[in-house]
């Protein structure tokens, strides 16, 4: 009888420890996804340079907000770590530029004013040893149509060693290939040697160079990507669903291309 009694109460125990155990987990859960709505919360008024959003997040939720320099974003199954204050970096790069057609300035001079804004409030937020400087763009490879420097070299699904072969210099494929992995500081000093970013790697097509190969990426982003989802941001706001995991792709990717294409104009040779 005590025997019994005493593996009731072991079974008791045990039950009430697992339905502790499960209570505390479903809390955790809950807590996650609370958290995780306002991570994403916090992105969108980020990415759209919207300042009062922004603040009226911070004050709301000091406790996530603190962690908006190391920000794990959960979207459609993937994932990025990205800290949030470079998506104003990525909107000062893509604004300033001097490329936007005239039809499209009224939002881009928007845009442009809001993005000094949210500037200026990271710079009274952080101090100035905190700012992102410098944003690594391929870093994020995976996000946006840049070539893994980690994996094998290829030029247009062939090897580097076809085009020396072929009597391409080396110097211009290797400017190619580094190009299209993001690597700025090597493809400057390619450049700054003599290497031609207007070699075309195709007989017979122009837009082979590594030049149109950015410029077309470029041009797809600004006009297809970027514009149209800060255009419908102004008609319906919030109110939609948002794809994070692309928005995060198109933003950046369209940065990466706007400064590698700059760079590449820059020592633009005329054949």
């Amino acid at each position: 009888m005590i025997t019994f009694n005493l593996v009731n109460i072991s079974i008791i125990f045990r039950m009430k420890n697992l339905m502790e155990n499960k209570i505390m987990t479903n809390n955790q859960l809950h807590t996650s996804q609370i958290e995780h709505r306002i991570i994403k919360e916090l992105f969108l008024s980020i990415y759209f340079n919207d300042i009062e959003r922004t603040i009226a997040l911070k004050n709301k939720y000091p406790e996530v907000y603190l962690h908006r320099h190391n920000t794990i974003i959960l979207d459609e199954g993937d994932e990025i770590n990205i800290d949030l204050t470079n998506l104003t970096l990525l909107n000062k790069t893509i604004w300033n530029s001097t490329d936007w057609l005239n039809k499209i300035m009224p939002i881009v001079h928007k845009n442009q004013v809001k993005t000094e804004k949210m500037l200026h409030f990271w710079h009274t937020e952080l101090k100035e040893e905190n700012m992102p400087k410098k944003i690594i763009y391929n870093k994020y490879c995976d996000f946006f149509y840049c070539n893994d420097s980690n994996e094998k070299a290829e030029i247009f699904d062939k090897p580097l060693s076809y085009y020396l072969k072929k009597g391409f210099r080396e110097i211009d494929v290797k400017l190619f290939n580094h190009a299209q992995c993001f690597d700025f500081e090597k493809t400057k000093l390619l450049l700054e040697k003599g290497a031609n970013p207007n070699i075309s790697f195709i007989e017979n097509e122009s837009n082979s160079s590594i030049k149109n190969r950015i410029l077309v990426e470029y041009s797809f982003l600004s006009t297809c990507q970027v514009i149209p989802n800060f255009k419908k941001f102004e008609e319906k706001g919030y109110n939609q669903n948002f794809n994070i995991i692309d928005m995060f792709g198109d933003l950046l990717g369209l940065a990466a291309f706007q400064e590698m294409y700059y760079l590449l104009e820059k020592y633009k040779k005329i054949e």
